[in-house]
């Protein structure tokens, strides 16, 4: 037995709910509660009924096809056809039936830019995301405040009873506020991904949903995990007591070690285990650099590495979730 696909049932949804705004209109003109011209086009009830299931069904059918397009290829054509075939449609009832219907052609220019990101994970994931999700975040925010501009002007026009279909444009003004909150989530979701990921789990790491579990390997994800899990600077036994998993008496002799290489004044680099997890670290390092994610700092004085240790930074754009903790 298949299972339903939870995702696109969400998306036809939205189809259907994009569609409801011909039922508020046609709802609007046949009971027309501002008794304002012009008057109910369908002159009886049985027109009324069928005109809005049909042109309820068309329209969000019409809505659908961008909504469950799958692939990258073909997307802006099915969009924009999807489009002028709506603006048509409402076009030819606002002419030949009643000019509230004009109002959903304005509404359109809310409804795409909402198919769009309902479908933006085809055009933008990757390690370069953030950025582009930038951009789209920006003019988005534009968009939003001009719409909301947008209503408050309308209100007040509603309050003052400058428009006189106030009543009808209460409605049509209450179902565009619900688009905008739509809207609005959207943005704050997209917003949430110019913030590149790294998730942390047990025994992996992903950065911005690719597994780079297998180029670090169990050890060098330990440091990383260390590092993490500490957040300030971590010295190099504990580092190596995270990665060996030492019982605890056995941590107490590497401190003493450390302690008496310090008070002799001997090489750091004279330690073989020392020399193991700076090239770790090193390879980290640079891993996280060229991904431009972060670095590790060492201190300004080499001498003091054994007392004051290392530091793992991730870069300001940089959201680590470290599902261990």
């Amino acid at each position: 037995m298949k299972i339903v696909d939870l995702k696109s049932l969400r998306r036809v949804s939205a189809g259907f709910l994009f569609g409801t705004s011909i039922i508020l209109i046609s709802f609007a003109v046949h009971f027309n509660p501002s008794d304002a011209l012009p008057g109910d086009p369908f002159h009886s009830a049985s027109n009324f009924f069928f005109f809005t299931l049909f042109s309820f069904l068309i329209s969000s059918v019409i809505f659908i096809p961008p909504l469950l397009w799958k692939r990258k290829k073909y997307f802006f054509p099915v969009f924009f056809s999807s489009f002028i075939l709506q603006a048509v449609l409402l076009i030819l009832f606002s002419v030949f039936f009643h000019r509230d219907f004009y109002t959903m052609v304005f509404q359109l220019f809310l409804i795409y830019p909402l198919i769009y990101f309902f479908q933006y994970d085809l055009f933008d994931s990757g390690l370069q995301e953030s950025v582009r999700a930038r951009g789209i975040v920006s003019i988005s925010t534009i968009f939003f405040i001009l719409w909301f501009l947008w209503l408050m002007l309308m209100g007040y026009a509603i309050v003052t009873r400058q428009e006189p279909r106030w009543k009808e444009s209460i409605i049509y003004n209450v179902y565009s506020a619900v688009l905008l909150l739509i809207l609005l989530i959207q943005i704050l979701n997209l917003r949430a991904r110019m913030y590149r990921r790294v998730v942390v789990t047990s025994g992996t790491i992903r950065i911005d949903d690719y597994d780079f579990t297998e180029y670090l390997g169990k050890s060098n994800l330990s440091i990383i995990q260390a590092f993490i899990h500490n957040k300030k600077k971590v010295t190099c036994s504990q580092l190596i007591s995270f990665i060996e998993d030492q019982k605890e008496n056995n941590d107490s002799n590497m401190q003493i070690n450390c302690s008496e290489c310090i008070e002799q004044g001997f090489k750091v680099s004279l330690c073989p285990k020392y020399r193991s997890l700076y090239n770790r670290i090193l390879y980290i390092k640079k891993l996280f650099e060229s991904l431009e994610i972060g670095t590790i700092i060492s201190p300004e004085n080499k001498m003091n590495i054994l007392t004051l240790g290392w530091k793992l930074r991730f870069f300001d754009d940089i959201r680590v979730f470290d599902k261990e903790q």
